[in-house]
C-alpha cells in the first residue's frame, strides 16, 4: 500500500523545490533554504516508501 502512494512524497518534494526557486527570485533567502531542506526530506521519504516491498 505504501508503495502505491509514494508519488505523494515525490509531488511534495517537487512543490517544495518550486517554492525554493520562487523564493530565490525574491529576497527571502532563509525561506528558500528551508524550502530546499524540506524538499530533500520529502525526496528521502519518497525514496524510502518507493523501496517498500508489496
Amino acid at each position: 500500500m505504501l508503495r502505491r502512494t509514494a508519488w505523494i512524497w515525490a509531488m511534495g518534494s517537487a512543490a517544495w523545490t518550486a517554492d525554493g526557486i520562487i523564493c530565490l527570485r525574491y529576497p527571502e533567502k532563509a525561506h528558500a533554504e528551508l524550502a530546499f531542506v524540506m524538499a530533500a526530506l520529502f525526496a528521502v521519504a519518497w525514496w524510502f516508501y518507493r523501496q517498500q516491498q508489496p
